[in-house]
């Protein structure tokens, strides 16, 4: 289910994410202590939830991502209704549905989701 209340404000915090993992993360070497990697995260909050509140988490992943932490696999959550596992894809006038995120419920929560990128 992906945010579309703020499109334009989403498309341009993902295109400078886009535009970091490509000309500045591609030239240093893998050094992120977390999987997925700060960037992945940010790119995976942004798709389901709104831009401010993916923005706060994001900022307190990337001050955890210093030499003081641990690291670790550390999945995004997000708070859904009703999860939509299957992303449309037009190809060819044709509509094929493709599992593009795994949603694992949360011990926390029924309504609390680890989004798990397929």
């Amino acid at each position: 289910m992906r945010n579309n209340k703020t499109p334009f404000l989403s498309a341009i915090f993902t295109a400078l994410i886009r535009g970091y993992q490509r000309f500045f993360s591609a030239f240093t070497f893998s050094s992120c202590r977390f999987y997925p990697t700060c960037s992945n995260y940010a790119l995976w909050l942004l798709y389901f939830e709104n831009p401010l509140s993916a923005m706060g988490k994001i900022a307190i992943r990337i001050l955890s991502c210093n030499p003081f932490c641990s690291g670790g696999i550390a999945y995004p959550t997000t708070r859904l209704k009703r999860p939509s596992l299957l992303q449309s894809h037009k190809d060819f006038n044709r509509n094929f549905k493709t599992i593009t995120f795994w949603l694992v419920p949360t011990t926390k929560s029924h309504a609390t989701y680890y989004i798990i990128k397929v």
